[in-house]
C-alpha cells in the first residue's frame, strides 16, 4: 500500500471493529506515520474505536502527523479517550467533533486536553448539548494557550 497522506471513510458504514481493523493495516503496512488527514465521520463508531485508535498509537513507533482528524456524527461519548488521543496528536490543526453527544463534562475534558502542544486551528462542536459552562470552557482553554 502506498503511503497515504489523507484517507476518508466517511458514510462508510463502518463499525467500531471495521476501523479498529483498517487503522490496524495501516499501522502494519507502515502507512500511518504519514498520515496527515482521518476522515471517519458519519459512521456507527462508538468508544471501542477510541479505544482501538489510542492503543494504536500507543504501541506505533511514530505518532502519526495528524493536522486534520474528522470524527464527526459518532457516538463517541467516552472524553476521556478521546482527550487522551488528542494530547498525542501533536501536529493537530483541524479536529470535527460535531454530533457526538458530548455534554458539558465532556467539553471540559476535552479542553483540558488541549495543552500548549496543540496548535488547534479550527474545532467544531456544533450538534452538542453544551450549555454555557462547556463553551465557557473552551473559551478559557484556548485564551490560556
Amino acid at each position: 500500500m502506498a503511503r497515504a497522506r489523507q484517507i476518508v471513510f466517511e458514510s462508510c458504514n463502518l463499525s467500531s471493529q471495521n476501523a479498529a481493523y483498517i487503522l490496524e493495516l495501516f499501522v502494519f503496512q507502515n502507512t500511518f506515520v504519514n498520515l496527515m488527514h482521518l476522515n471517519l465521520g458519519n459512521n456507527n463508531l462508538n468508544e471501542h474505536a477510541l479505544i482501538s485508535f489510542s492503543t494504536l498509537l500507543q504501541q506505533s513507533k511514530e505518532i502519526p502527523k495528524l493536522t486534520i482528524l474528522q470524527l464527526h456524527n459518532n457516538r463517541l461519548v467516552s472524553p476521556p479517550i478521546l482527550a487522551s488521543i488528542i494530547k498525542e496528536l501533536n501536529t493537530l490543526l483541524v479536529l470535527n467533533l460535531s454530533g457526538i453527544g458530548f455534554q458539558d463534562r465532556g467539553i471540559e475534558i476535552l479542553a483540558s486536553s488541549i495543552s500548549h502542544k496543540n496548535r488547534i486551528e479550527y474545532l467544531d462542536l456544533s450538534n452538542n448539548y453544551l450549555t454555557d459552562t462547556g463553551l465557557q470552557s473552551i473559551c478559557d482553554n484556548f485564551h490560556q494557550n
